[in-house]
């Protein structure tokens, strides 16, 4: 990494930081007792010793980590290895309940168990619950911190998640080139 680069990554980290501190300060000062609930994902109990996918999900970054630092710089195996780090963090609901409960709070409202529960649909045919994937939890932090004018929030939301790319790789529906990785044009529909 040069260090242009690792300058503009811990310009990103402060961008972060701030965003989510403004975030939680908010929520901790319209009710703290809520506030301390929210700090604890999926705070509904085990369905088995350890069952936490949040924390599964930090576990996760670290052994990509590890996987990255031993891939070869440049080569399709580290890109390959960095996209599946991607979709994961992408994916890990569990994670982004801290972050919506937060939202939840600041709005006067009160911690929820299932907080994105309200985005699940019903299957047509078996009538099991699906859980949103993570285009909706996005678009559905993104909205609400619009309504709480938490501008720096969705900055970092829409810099740090790009829909296609999610979409891409977890469809299997990209190739990494020369140039980068490419996705399909947008498709239209008849």
């Amino acid at each position: 990494m040069t260090e242009r680069d690792t300058k503009k990554l811990e310009e990103f980290s402060e961008k972060c930081n701030a965003a989510f501190m403004q975030l939680f300060e908010l929520a901790k000062h319209k009710e703290e007792v809520q506030y301390a609930m929210a700090l604890s994902p999926e705070m509904r109990g085990s369905q088995d010793t350890g069952w936490n996918t949040a924390h599964e999900a930090s576990r996760t970054l670290e052994d990509y980590l590890k996987l990255l630092e031993i891939a070869q710089a440049d080569t399709s195996i580290r890109v390959r290895v960095g996209l599946s780090l991607y979709c994961h963090l992408s994916e890990a609901s569990g994670f982004y309940e801290v972050p919506k409960n937060m939202m939840r709070i600041a709005s006067g409202e009160v911690y929820n168990l299932w907080p994105f529960r309200g985005l699940s649909e019903h299957h047509k045919t078996t009538g099991e619950l699906i859980a949103p994937n993570a285009t909706k939890i996005m678009k559905d932090l993104l909205g609400h911190a619009t309504e709480l004018q938490l501008n720096e929030f969705c900055d970092v939301i829409m810099d740090v998640f790009d829909f296609d790319l999610r979409n891409g790789y977890a469809h299997a529906d990209y190739v990494i080139w020369d140039d980068g990785i490419r996705l399909p044009s947008p498709r239209f529909s008849p």
